[in-house]
This record gives C-alpha cells, structure tokens and sequence, in this order.
C-alpha cells in the first residue's frame, strides 16, 4: 500500500511541472489575444462614436448656427460661409452629440455650407368649388459639405502592433437639408 501511494505522488508532481510548462507557453498567447480584443473593441466603439457624431452634426447644425438671418423674401437669395466657422461648428456638434470623441483627434477641411432659396408656385382649393388660389411657398435649403477625419490611437502595445500607431477614420459630408419653409396664398 505503501508502493502505491509513492507512485501516485510521483504521477502527481510529475504532472504539476507539466501544467506549469503548459501555463507558460499558453500565457502569452492568451495575453496577446485579450489585448487584441481590448484594442479591436475600443477602435469599433471609437469608429461607431464618430459615425454616430457625424450623423448628429450633419443634421444638428442650424443656419442660425453660421450667423444666417435670411427671412426668405428675396428670391433668389444666396449665402455662402466657409472656413473656421462651418469647420468650428461641425466639430463642436459632433464632439457634444456623443461621448468619447476627442476633438484633438478630430479634424474638418473643406467645410463650406451653401444657403440658397427657391421658390414655388402651386394651386390650393379656394373657398368656390373649381376656383384654385394661387399660393407661393418658399424654402431655404442648405447644402453643407466637408472632410471629417478622426485619428484613434489603440491602447496597448499590442494594438498598435496590428494596427499601427494611429487608425484614421474619414467621412465626406455632403448633405442638402430644408433650414426653414414659409407659405402664403396670394
């Protein structure tokens, strides 16, 4: 009885040192699959945040925002604004649309947003059956377009291994949205 326990204690240890061999070649390869992971979800949560903020501003940003007091009178009527006030107001509503965007990392070229009016002529129902009234309807468009690019640096060692020291992500905005609509029957 003696015989046996000692080989069992043997078999034992023998095995001990082997799973410690084991540990240590699985360890490292164990990290550089958690840090991968830790790195591609940042970079995904990162890219989701800018396409997100990007969305936001193209759509948030008002004609009040450039400084546009247009009362839509004049038609045609024209504005064109371009430069830092475009580019600073973009980049200010996507940084405030979504958490995690750092606007040090955020860049806007080529901002420029176009304000012009058209006009429209239509017949509604007038108050004698089969007596239209002619009505005008105006609307102020804007046509805002520009570069965003956003540059994420990974986290780990390990990230920038796979993805390099910085991954850019880029959009070209190019968006025509209705800023203000009035109609009035003549």
């Amino acid at each position: 009885m003696i015989a046996v326990f000692y080989t069992q204690k043997r078999i034992s240890s023998t095995e001990s040192g082997q799973s410690i061999v084991e540990f240590g070649l699985v360890l490292p390869l164990f990290l550089l699959i958690l840090f991968f992971i830790i790195d591609f979800g940042w970079l995904a949560y990162q890219r989701a945040s800018f396409e997100y903020g990007y969305i936001q501003a193209s759509w948030s940003i008002s004609a009040a925002d450039l400084g546009d007091t247009d009362s839509l009178e004049d038609v045609p009527s024209e504005a064109t604004y371009t430069g830092a006030i475009v580019a600073d107001t973009l980049r200010n509503d996507l940084k405030n649309s979504c958490w995690g965007i750092s606007s040090d990392n955020l860049s806007v070229a080529n901002a420029q947003a176009v304000l012009y009016n058209i006009e429209e002529s239509f017949a509604v129902p007038g108050r004698k059956p089969n007596e239209p009234v002619m009505a005008v309807s105006r609307t102020r468009y804007m046509n805002l377009s520009a570069v965003l690019r956003y540059d994420v640096q990974p986290i780990t060692y390990v990230g920038k291994l796979f993805f390099g020291n910085t991954v850019s992500f880029e959009k070209d905005l190019n968006r025509t949205r209705v800023v203000r609509t009035q109609s009035r029957t003549e």
